[in-house]
């Protein structure tokens, strides 16, 4: 089974419960036995959609047993509504060609390397400086698509400050393979602070 699609309301509890922490503690006990019990030599896709359930710890410990089979080549995460800052391990994943993210925290730490495979990344309200952008962009030499996209305004102005002077160019210059480069919604926002040229 190359693609593994793991989701919050696949777990079913009896109508009279309502604990969160059972429907974390089932939906994470699942993906654990899939991935343990996966014996293909690699995930061509893996998809986890968690809502608005609080499975920080959990999630952190799946992304450590994937890097210990690096094996994922499509990662997609969906959080719920809170931004779930992404554990320092997912930054392993070294055969990644796909990521899609959806409101998360983007922070690459100091001793990362590069996604040396990765050719598509869409971000979908993502908390990630432009200085951190530039440094990740910069360390995907492969990189041919790039998708980025914020629900609320109040979000552009963490992901591109105003004073920053990080310009198109200089975007382009980090992905030369670029083909494709899309900004959704509040583009007139962006293209005054991305300060065009």
């Amino acid at each position: 089974m190359p693609k593994l699609i793991f989701a919050n309301n696949m777990v079913k509890i009896p109508s009279n419960c309502v604990c969160e922490r059972l429907i974390i503690y089932m939906l994470s006990n699942v993906m654990f036995q899939v991935l343990l019990l996966h014996n293909g030599p690699t995930i061509v896709e893996l998809n986890i959609s968690v809502g608005d359930d609080d499975m920080q710890s959990e999630f952190a410990q799946i992304i450590s047993y994937l890097v210990k089979i690096n094996c994922v080549q499509d990662f997609t995460f969906v959080n719920g509504e809170s931004i779930y800052k992404l554990s320092p391990s997912f930054y392993s994943l070294q055969v990644l060609e796909c990521i899609y993210l959806q409101d998360c925290a983007f922070e690459p730490p100091l001793l990362f390397n590069k996604f040396s495979h990765l050719k598509n990344i869409t971000f979908v309200s993502v908390e990630v400086s432009t200085k951190m952008l530039q440094s990740f962009l910069f360390n995907c030499p492969l990189l041919e698509y790039i998708y980025l996209e914020e629900d609320s305004q109040e979000s552009i102005h963490d992901f591109v400050p105003a004073q920053s002077k990080f310009t198109f160019a200089d975007l382009l210059e980090c992905v030369p393979l670029i083909q494709t480069l899309k900004i959704d919604q509040y583009v007139e926002v962006l293209v005054c602070r991305w300060n065009v040229t």
